[in-house]
């Protein structure tokens, strides 16, 4: 990873941890166990998707990947990923492992646990001299990508549950 890609990486990390710490911000612990009318995910139980997420995208990443041919980064397909990633527009299931089964007793502990793993994940990018883009990583939704492709959809995930969360607190009058 070069450096512009280094910063783009972690402007996102940054950008997506606001977003989700503003959405949750001022949440009781009873608002964020409730579940909105439409019978979706209450707001504990989507920062728990986030923090696993964030847990098993980090593995895929650094241990789950297979060694490819570097190739030059396909600009277009990266700014895609960047949008669809934040495209709430598009429904997307979640993969069984990362759908919210109770792991945590409080929106607090999901939220310690994401900042913990988002450390390691801006640690790992800061630090990291790894080659993305000679790996490939199965995503469950965007299928095989590089390892940077991969990255991007790792950063921007919070932010799109951050909207997920704004759109669950109208729901609820929050």
């Amino acid at each position: 990873m070069n450096e512009t890609e280094r910063a783009t990486i972690l402007g996102l990390l940054s950008a997506s941890s606001a977003a989700l710490e503003g959405a949750v911000h001022d949440v009781s612990a009873v608002d964020a166990a409730r579940k909105p009318p439409d019978g979706g995910w209450s707001i504990a139980e989507i920062v728990e998707h986030v923090a696993i997420g964030e847990e098993q995208m980090f593995f895929a990443l650094t241990e789950r990947f297979r060694p490819i041919p570097e190739a030059p980064p396909d600009e277009e397909k990266e700014r895609k990923l960047r949008v669809a990633t934040l495209d709430r527009n598009q429904n997307m299931i979640s993969p069984e492992p990362t759908r919210p089964s109770g792991r945590f007793t409080s929106l607090a502990e999901a939220l310690a646990h994401f900042r913990a793993c988002r450390a390691r994940t801006i640690h790992y990018v800061e630090q990291g001299r790894d080659n993305l883009r000679n790996r490939s990583v199965k995503h469950p939704l965007a299928g095989i990508v590089t390892g940077y492709e991969y990255l991007l959809i790792l950063s921007n995930h919070p932010a799109r549950h951050a909207a997920q969360i704004r759109d669950v607190r109208a729901a609820l009058g929050l």
